[in-house]
């Protein structure tokens, strides 16, 4: 199993179980899946509440996955992944930023 497919399968459990989708929504579905899962369509959605210890690992993959599509994606796509990482290029690297909510 690819590394991708793992994260995938990580993040949104029950991806198969639904409707097909773009590649660019089902890295939104990632996005919302780390910072805001209410906002996944209710198939996306866990069924455990149990929570993980750490997401740095899922992290790190859609982090690596959007840098390496954001040119392809569109500009309201980019405009919502924005709400929550940002990207500015510095050099010949791209500074990634972004928050968690600790509260939860």
């Amino acid at each position: 199993m690819s590394t991708q497919s793992n994260v995938t399968n990580q993040l949104i459990p029950h991806y198969s179980d639904g409707p097909k989708s773009s590649a660019e929504q089902r890295l939104l579905y990632k996005v919302y899946a780390l910072f805001e899962p209410e906002k996944l369509p209710a198939y996306l959605k866990k069924t455990s509440d149990t929570p993980k210890k750490s997401a740095t690992p899922e992290l790190l993959e859609l982090i690596h996955e959007l840098t390496s599509n954001y040119s392809t994606l569109t500009a309201s796509t980019k405009a919502e992944v924005e709400k929550y990482i940002s990207f500015k290029r510095v050099g010949n690297s791209i500074k990634v930023e972004y928050s968690t909510d600790l509260e939860g």
